[in-house]
């Protein structure tokens, strides 16, 4: 739209608008952080001078609510209606008039206040999408008017709240004067562009953009920062001139190579108000600009991590939960505003895209970036790039994943990146996305369920299964879902499993397992996940593929493990070499260093003599269509081919022989080949799996 559609959209909403409106839609909590689905909110705020009663009023769009009997706004106050009060006074102080009916849209609707005459007394209708403020849009700020005597059907008259400390929880100040409180509109800013997109070093950037304001234009401001590893320059400013039409334009001086530019305009009118776009309360308070040379990547995308500060670990805060929740706090999220850049090029000639302000993290054996929830990379908000102290893991890892999907079951993406990290080339590394929301709404699943993730390290149900999503809520379906299969046996745990599982998608989990010679994945390094609002029911998601094709802790390098037996992960399964009554109820009582007691999940699920021919036929299946040399030895042999210069190149940066490295990277290769031979010929050698029958997945239904 061009800026004089814009002052014309202004006017005609001024227009139609009720004159001088007593009261107004003044703060609105649509979409709230941490799945709290039922904190929303609309605060209405009496610009009179005078107490309203509102009783017999309606919102009638949008949301259902009527307003009871001695409903009053005192002058110049505020209320609140609410869609659950018990949640909205866990975060705050007011008392809200009553809860409304239905829910806020979070891709936007229209909402209207009507008084006992049915008349309209405000009305507006928000989106999610710009010029609408993003920072309301799960990322804990609420829509804040910004003018009370301006139509709040106009984008430009929204901002978003203050960001909350800690993303998971709300922001906003229901009840309260909004942060920000003008008579008039500040100028707009929109239609800003940068010339060129993709600058090279020392090259002039020239920026322009439409700004518009009834008062008339006092100044406008190019603001901006020059980012780079470990540092960030102050702010400097750059006047900009009109040109033509309400365009200005300025022009940001030629930065050095591999720096990261951030750009911000700011706008004040005759009347001395300012506005600053994009907001600081934005998740991305800049637009950004990677200054670079011509990049090429080869066979697989180029990664730049750039951190201009040191992103902060994510741990538990601690503390008290608020009154309403049920179990321990969730983990911390990292924050909405991160310090870091990633800058990914994809194979081909592609321009580089530039992820910023968002969070670059510590964990073992590489990095894990958080994305903004609604610029992602690929579909994905959280991958992690590693290189483990084993080189065979690096192809074992996505190989497993690759069996997964072959399968038919969702599992994480994967793929080969070459690599600098704060301007060090570290060479290529293994991409992993993590399960969490993205993953679930990229693989065509609904992410309102629960998705647990397994940890090892913890002891108890509740401990162990750390909860991703719907933090607050506890994990009862859990606790209820692990006492019921306790209690049950036989034919009516098979009810049970087969009423609460997505049970081809389980059964398949545990016998891709089995193919793999997992020992680690019947206990743990899994997600799981219930389809509370769908479905109903569980499911299953490998994670930390690493150890799989025969590996196990302390394996000579030069021998594979292929002979897992098929009771593994099953209740009353024991090490090789076991001679008490009971099976082992820890590690400390085993010698093998590969066994392990089953999980939560597999030690009643295989162990169940109904599900457990489906299992082995499952198996059976698996071994005549994917399980095999014809489907995964091309795979290997793509990794080879994809990854030799990538090879070489590390090698390069280890002060190493490239042929060297080559050698070993074609060992480990063989070295997988020669499992899945071993394992897929011991496996057809079983008594069980001849004897296993077709996998009829119809009776499962």
């Amino acid at each position: 739209m061009s800026p004089p559609w814009r002052l014309l959209l202004l006017n005609i909403v001024l227009a139609i608008a009720p004159v001088r409106a007593q009261v107004i839609i003044n703060e609105i909590m649509y979409h709230a952080p941490g799945d709290l689905r039922d904190l929303q909110f609309v605060e209405l705020r009496n610009a009179s001078d005078q107490a309203v009663d509102l009783s017999g009023w309606t919102f009638s769009k949008g949301v259902e609510f009527t307003f009871p009997a001695a409903s009053q706004i005192p002058a110049g106050g505020y209320g609140v209606v609410c869609q659950n009060r018990q949640v909205f006074q866990s975060f705050y102080d007011t008392i809200p008039l009553g809860e409304f009916k239905g829910n806020l849209k979070r891709s936007g609707e229209r909402l209207q206040l009507c008084n006992v005459q049915g008349e309209v007394v405000d009305a507006m209708r928000y989106d999610d999408r710009a010029p609408w403020p993003r920072a309301a849009d799960g990322f804990s700020a609420t829509l804040e008017r910004i003018s009370q005597n301006i139509s709040g059907s106009l984008a430009d008259n929204w901002t978003g709240s203050p960001l909350s400390t800690d993303p998971l929880r709300p922001g906003g100040s229901p009840g309260k004067l909004n942060s920000i409180d003008l008579a008039d509109l500040p100028p707009i800013v929109s239609h800003v562009e940068s010339i060129p997109a993709s600058p090279g070093p020392s090259l002039p950037i020239i920026v322009v953009a439409d700004v518009t304001s009834d008062a008339g234009l006092r100044e406008v401001e190019l603001l901006y920062r020059v980012a780079s590893v470990g540092s960030e320059t102050g702010e400097k400013s750059i006047p900009m001139t009109p040109t033509a039409n309400n365009r200005f334009r300025g022009i940001i001086p030629g930065q050095p190579l591999m720096s990261l530019v951030r750009f911000r305009i700011s706008a004040t009118d005759t009347m001395g108000l300012k506005r600053v776009h994009p907001a600081p309360t934005e998740p991305r308070p800049a637009i950004s600009i990677f200054v670079h040379t011509r990049l090429i990547p080869d066979r697989v995308p180029w990664v730049f991590l750039i951190q201009t500060d040191g992103d902060a670990r994510h741990r538990d805060p601690g503390g008290r939960a608020p009154r309403f929740l049920v179990g321990r706090p969730p983990e911390k999220e990292p924050p909405v505003q991160g310090h870091s850049a990633v800058v990914w090029v994809e194979p081909g000639g592609h321009p580089p895209k530039v992820f910023d302000f968002v969070t670059v993290a510590d964990r073992p054996a590489g990095r894990k970036v958080h994305f903004h929830k609604d610029r992602p990379l690929n579909g994905m908000s959280t991958i992690s790039l590693i290189f483990e102290e084993n080189e065979r893991f690096i192809l074992a890892e996505p190989l497993a994943f690759a069996l997964y999907h072959k399968a038919g079951n969702t599992a994480c993406r994967t793929d080969f990146v070459r690599v600098w990290d704060n301007g060090r080339p570290v060479g290529y590394q293994l991409l992993v996305e993590q399960p969490n929301k993205a993953f679930l709404h990229r693989n065509g699943l609904r992410d309102d369920g629960n998705l647990y993730k397994l940890l090892w390290y913890e002891n108890g149900l509740t401990n162990q299964h750390e909860k991703k999503t719907n933090p607050y809520t506890g994990h009862g379906d859990l606790k209820k879902l692990v006492t019921e299969l306790n209690r049950t046996q036989s034919a009516e745990q098979w009810e049970l499993i087969r009423r609460e599982f997505n049970i081809e998608q389980v059964i398949t989990y545990f016998a891709v397992n089995s193919l793999l010679s997992y020992w680690d994945g019947f206990f743990n390094d899994y997600f799981t996940y219930h389809d509370i609002k769908g479905t109903g029911k569980w499911e299953m998601y490998p994670w930390d593929q690493d150890k799989t094709f025969g590996y196990y802790d302390g394996i000579p390098a030069d021998q594979t493990f292929y002979k897992l037996p098929l009771s593994y992960g099953a209740a009353g399964d024991v090490p090789p070499g076991w001679s008490k009554a009971r099976p082992p109820q820890n590690l400390m009582e085993v010698d093998s260093p590969w066994w392990r007691p089953g999980g939560w999940f597999s030690k009643p699920l295989l162990a169940n003599p109904q599900l457990r021919p489906y299992y082995l036929a499952r198996i059976r299946e698996l071994l005549e269509t994917a399980f095999t040399e014809e489907r995964l030895y091309p795979i290997l042999d793509g990794y080879r081919t994809r990854l030799e210069g990538e090879v070489a190149y590390r090698a390069g940066l280890r002060g190493e022989k490239p042929e060297r490295a080559q050698a070993r990277f074609d060992r480990n290769i063989a070295s997988i080949k020669e499992n899945i031979s071993q394992r897929r010929k011991w496996l057809l050698a079983q008594r069980e799996i001849r004897s296993a029958g077709a996998f009829d997945r119809t009776k499962l239904r």
